[in-house]
């Protein structure tokens, strides 16, 4: 069981990588797209129908949790200190709920320096703590804003591609 959980993790992080938002001006909005771009990737068959995809779900309130296993956070604008501890805090009380966590970075205004600061925690977390039992039980993806609103025009869910290896 644990195979398949690390398939869909694995899975679901190179679907994100392809997710192309528009920018938005909240997370809220982040995380609506993004979670409206993951139900269309099941409807056209790349996530498996029985798969279960919910919004705001669990104990802590991951943005988005899929099959109760895999919680995904989105973080805007990671810029500061504090916003890095609140998100190494949230990932934290995430380790109990969920086997996998994958926190993902959107927004114009990152600080690479902070997002590198949040992958390094979020390591030494998992060493010292060794809740997992490997480290790529968390995984950071930085999307950031990869399109300007002029190329809002080519679609909600912007690149459709989304042919992986094997349907997860």
């Amino acid at each position: 069981m644990f195979d398949d959980n690390l398939a869909l993790f694995n899975g679901l992080i190179d679907l994100i990588e392809k997710w192309n938002p528009i920018p938005f001006s909240n997370e809220k909005q982040y995380q609506e797209d993004l979670y409206g771009y993951l139900c269309d990737l099941q409807d056209r068959g790349a996530i498996k129908s029985h798969r279960r995809i919910l919004r705001e779900r669990g104990t802590n309130r991951a943005d988005i949790v899929i099959d109760d296993k895999i919680a995904i956070e989105l973080k805007k604008d990671l810029k500061h200190q504090p916003s890095v501890d609140r998100c190494v805090a949230q990932i934290k009380r995430m380790k109990n709920e969920y086997n996998f966590v994958i926190v993902v970075i959107v927004g114009e205004s990152n600080s690479r320096q902070h997002i590198t600061l949040l992958k390094h925690e979020l390591q030494e977390f998992l060493q010292n703590d060794g809740i997992f039992g490997n480290e790529k039980s968390i995984k950071v993806v930085n999307i950031g804003d990869k399109r300007t609103p002029k190329e809002s025009n080519y679609g909600i869910f912007g690149n459709t591609d989304f042919s992986i290896k094997g349907l997860i």
